[in-house]
């Protein structure tokens, strides 16, 4: 059967197996294309390649793509309440959807499926917006109301799952990914050239709502979108813990000191918070597995896994405690490792050993990059700030097959100062705060992390590159108004916050996502459970960082699960490259790209200049130039 053509009474339309999924979706509103929706959904195969379906009324259509996780023998989508009056498509993971559904049940709503699909629907249509604060999960749905012709648009706290629309004149199309919303001919496939300035300039990117592309915006985390006959509105759900947002002034301190909490009592607290989240995400009627980098938090992951399938067997059993085989035997780990002096491999194998863990590694390559490039740009969407996701996209692919669902670690860098420049932030608010001995304390037992960031910015000095000074003349000139957005410098909670909502987890979230859907597999990242992160916000600095010890809380609570030499390292590498090295030795080949710009008559940077900056030494603006050039050929030279 298929599907009707717009104007007609509803109709569903689906051919394959049911099943409750992490997928793609996409939707349209008042588009005269009757093809437009098939043509959205063909984009999004990969997201959902267990089967597919549809709904039309009037001047919407509804698309899904699915990827069966839990329940699937039934909840297809697009999925109505009994009166067929909401129609929902879904995308996520609602992790406490259980509760959910027993809250529900007793205010009188019944249920025909085990899905959580089903449960937002019900939630949706008991509390409406409200719902969305009870949802602990990752998730992006579309809930249209054929009663009132008001359809409603919803993503999660932190934005795991993404979700994109176009506005104009009236007419609306959503989806998953942008490359579902290229497929509207009516919009124009335009470059933003203001994100590609800040890019170049400074590396942003993932900021915002504004994308790469003209016309085409992200629904911030958080948020929710509202199409009805008063036009497009924007409202935010839920407003995280926010400190103080400017430094403080010398004398001053910089936020509100939260109350003493005892240490024994905090440490116990996380670590039931954490242990909690990771079981809620190994909830599935699909294999899991977990990525395991050899840092703290991958790391952190496996042993809690380990530790719950101990005290509780049957989580091997599913959500539906009907598939013995989702786990096995042994917790599959997948891991990415170099013959290099970034090798993980020595803090792998203490975690494999205490776990018993199955181990899976992939060796990624500057040849496999470049052969690789085309299809890790296409899948994700946007220009990347380095070769570090090409690691995660290795990771990814090695799984493929042997698990559908993947814990990770993503978030905890973030929420627990996991990166060395954050020891800066913290000892300038010590010097602010009149802290000096705490501050003096800080700087003696992190001096090798504060000698390393030393070292290399005195490199980076010897090979700095002013990227505005490789831009095309002209380019640079009708951008110059334009300023670096301020980032805390003396607040650690300050500067955390940003990171984590604005600045860097951004990108990693919309890396994590497209990597793990080019090859069908749905990521869950338990460090990202609301309630872990708003009890992080609430605790002292000296918590977070602590003579020295970055992620204390977290290695305070860990101990005795977490192999001891894990437990104490120092250094962060995660799935990185070594691209330094990797562009060295594609040095021909990044030359010819780079001068293809010129040939293709683009004017954003200056080719002679970006390769006169390549011969004196690497620098990261070299990377965002490659990266921006290959990103044009697919997404608009290459343009279907």
């Amino acid at each position: 059967m298929q599907p009707s053509e717009p104007g007609t009474p509803g109709v569903r339309c689906g051919q394959a197996p049911e099943g409750t999924t992490v997928c793609g979706i996409c939707g349209t509103a008042f588009i005269d294309d009757p093809g437009l929706l098939a043509a959205m959904m063909d984009a999004l195969v990969h997201r959902g390649p267990d089967g597919q379906g549809t709904f039309r009324q009037g001047p919407f259509a509804l698309g899904h793509r699915r990827l069966s996780i839990i329940d699937p023998a039934t909840g297809k989508q697009p999925m109505s309440t009994p009166d067929g009056r909401c129609w929902i498509v879904y995308n996520g993971e609602v992790y406490n959807y259980r509760d959910l559904k027993t809250e529900l049940q007793a205010r009188g709503h019944t249920f025909t499926t085990q899905s959580d699909t089903e449960v937002v629907l019900h939630a949706f249509r008991e509390y409406g917006p409200a719902c969305l604060n009870r949802f602990n999960g990752m998730f992006a749905f579309a809930v249209l109301d054929t009663l009132t012709g008001t359809l409603f648009l919803a993503r999660d706290h932190f934005g795991i799952k993404p979700l994109y629309y176009a506005y104009r004149n009236g007419r609306l199309a959503f989806a998953s990914e942008i490359k579902a919303l290229l497929k509207w001919h009516d919009l124009p496939r335009l470059p933003d050239e203001d994100a590609i300035y800040d890019y170049l300039v400074w590396g942003l990117h993932d900021e915002g709502s504004t994308t790469f592309f003209q016309g085409i915006e992200r629904l911030p985390p958080a948020h929710y979108l509202v199409l009805d006959h008063h036009g497009l509105h924007l409202s935010q759900y839920w407003r995280p813990p926010a400190p103080e947002p400017k430094d403080a002034a010398p004398g001053q301190t910089p936020s509100a000191t939260p109350k003493p909490l005892d240490r024994e009592h905090a440490r116990e607290q996380f670590r039931c918070l954490l242990e909690d989240a990771v079981r809620l995400r190994l909830l599935s009627d699909a294999p899991v597995g977990c990525c395991l980098s050899g840092g703290l938090d991958s790391s952190s992951i496996t042993c809690l896994i380990h530790r719950l399938l101990e005290q509780d067997p049957s989580l091997r059993q599913g959500a539906s405690r009907q598939h013995p085989d989702i786990i096995g035997q042994q917790l599959k780990t997948f891991s990415a490792v170099f013959d290099d002096p970034i090798d993980e491999r020595a803090y792998i194998q203490p975690v494999l050993d205490a776990t018993g863990a199955e181990s899976s590694f992939v060796w990624p390559s500057p040849q496999g990059l470049l052969q690789d490039f085309h299809d890790l740009i296409w899948h994700q969407e946007e220009p990347m700030v380095s070769s570090g996701p090409y690691a995660q996209f290795c990771v990814m692919r090695a799984a493929a097959g042997r698990v559908k669902v993947l814990l990770d670690g993503q978030g905890a860098d973030e929420l627990l100062a996991g990166y060395l420049p954050y020891y800066l932030v913290y000892l300038r608010q010590l010097w602010h705060q009149r802290r000096l001995l705490r501050m003096l304390r800080e700087a003696w037992c992190a001096r090798d992390e504060l000698l390393h960031l030393l070292r290399r910015a005195i490199s980076e000095k010897r090979h700095r590159v002013d990227p505005r000074q490789l831009l095309d003349p002209d380019f640079a000139r009708q951008h110059s108004h334009r300023r670096a957005p301020a980032v805390p410098t003396a607040n650690l909670k300050a500067r955390l916050h940003y990171d984590v909502f604005t600045r860097s987890l951004p990108a990693l979230l919309r890396y994590e996502d497209r990597n793990s859907m080019a090859f069908s597999l749905e990521s869950r990242v338990p460090f990202l459970d609301p309630r872990l992160v708003e009890f992080v916000f609430s605790l002292p600095d000296d918590l977070i960082i602590h003579n020295g010890w970055n992620k204390f809380i977290l290695r305070q609570a860990l101990t005795g699960i977490l192999p001891p030499k894990v437990a104490r390292r120092r250094w962060k590498v995660g799935f990185s490259t070594p691209e330094k090295t990797w562009m060295a030795a594609l040095r021909t080949q990044v030359q010819d790209i780079i001068r293809s710009h010129s040939r293709r008559e683009r004017r954003y940077f200056d080719p002679a200049k970006v390769l006169a900056a390549f011969e004196k030494g690497y620098h990261s603006a070299i990377w965002r130039a490659l990266n921006l050039e290959m990103w044009l050929r697919v997404f608009f030279d290459h343009a279907q």
